[in-house]
């Protein structure tokens, strides 16, 4: 905020402050939501409940601060991680090399050009915002850098490559 006023006046950053506190609202609830999506799509499970569990330990962590999230973090990424390398073995084991080299794109699977645009444009957008994520820690420039190329670039880019691998395993977009 103090950016923005900086740069806006008192009375210009009042319109960017009301739009970052609803795509903050958004991000909270699609921080809490997720999981409920894929612990109902992974293992049938219930959505409310784990929706009000991922909303207690959300809650917890922003109530401790930094301290919350770093352990958190501690504990998700490599799970995240582990999740992304099992993916990746299951759709190997589900249709192969040949199977993944083998799959032809049809025009009834293009995607519109609104959605292409938007998340390309996303994906900067999330790139840009996500430098202040993965430089938290770093106490010099070039650790800001590696951590930018290792978090940007290695893990994203890692990310993005199982789950194509497994929308193309399991013939899904989701």
């Amino acid at each position: 905020t103090l950016v923005m006023r900086r740069a806006f006046g008192v009375r210009g950053a009042i319109p960017i402050a009301i739009m970052m506190a609803i795509i903050f609202v958004f991000w909270q609830a699609f921080n809490i939501a997720w999981p409920a999506n894929f612990a109902k799509g992974a293992f049938g499970w219930p959505f409310v409940p784990v929706v009000v569990i991922s909303g207690i330990i959300y809650g917890i962590t922003a109530y401790i601060g930094f301290e919350g999230l770093k352990w958190l973090s501690r504990i998700t990424v490599p799970l995240f991680f582990l999740m992304c390398v099992a993916f990746v073995v299951m759709s190997f084991a589900e249709i192969g090399w040949s199977g993944m080299l083998s799959v032809q794109p049809s025009a009834a699977d293009a995607v519109p050009i609104g959605i292409g645009v938007t998340a390309v444009a996303g994906s900067w957008i999330l790139g840009t915002l996500s430098g202040g994520d993965v430089t938290r820690y770093a106490k010099t420039g070039g650790q800001a850098v590696g951590s930018t190329w290792l978090g940007i670039g290695f893990v994203r880019g890692f990310a993005v490559f199982a789950g194509t691998l497994t929308a193309i395993a399991f013939a899904t977009a989701n």
